[in-house]
């Protein structure tokens, strides 16, 4: 009877550790005219999680923590945004599709002066 406790409270105990305490997230990024995106950013605002999307724009980020956070898609000469308030579950995958308008990038303008010597 002891030796069946034993086994019995093992199986237990490796069963606790080996237990999921975490999700995942996956999605798809595209522009406004549907076409995929490859190489967008998706990230989990400030924690280190995020992915790139493949050549047909899905991303997935794996191990993340269950919580609830604040996702954000990025693509240079896109709008970035940001999907708040979603909600990882543990062993489930939180389904997240994002879809990019087209922003035109915008940076100081710049003044040159040349001068010769006398």
């Amino acid at each position: 009877m002891r030796k069946l406790s034993l086994v019995l409270f093992l199986v237990v105990w490796t069963g606790l550790i080996f237990a999921q305490t975490s999700g995942k997230v996956s999605g798809t990024v595209t522009d406004d005219n549907a076409q995929p995106l490859a190489g967008a950013n998706v990230v989990i605002v400030g924690t280190s999680f995020g992915g790139a999307s493949d050549s047909d724009g899905n991303y997935y980020i794996l191990q993340v923590p269950a919580g609830v956070y604040d996702v954000r898609a990025d693509y240079i000469g896109y709008k970035s945004e940001t999907v708040e308030n979603t909600r990882v579950a543990t062993g489930l995958t939180t389904f997240m599709d994002f879809s990019l308008d087209i922003a035109a990038v915008e940076g100081e303008s710049v003044e040159v002066i040349g001068e010769r010597p006398l």
